[in-house]
């Protein structure tokens, strides 16, 4: 089927992030319709550079710690 991914994708309705004490803390909870991210300072400064390059028509990356259950992918919906 032309379209269809290959692997399964989660989404959520609600995101909130949240600041940690140690930098390089990186911690995603998923709860019913909500994902709980808190970030560290390096990973903060990760997630800015990630939206913005979304505001730049750029996508189809990721971020977040080497464990790709705890990762985030970025990518473009529509043109």
């Amino acid at each position: 089927m032309p379209g269809k991914l290959s692997w399964d994708v989660e989404s959520v309705s609600k995101l909130r992030v949240s600041c940690a004490d140690s930098p390089m803390d990186w911690l995603l909870n998923e709860s019913g319709d909500v994902a709980d991210l808190v970030l560290g300072e390096t990973w903060r400064s990760k997630f800015r550079e990630a939206v913005n390059a979304l505001s730049n028509s750029e996508g189809d990356f990721n971020i977040g710690p080497k464990d790709v259950n705890q990762g985030i992918r970025f990518w473009r919906w529509g043109s």
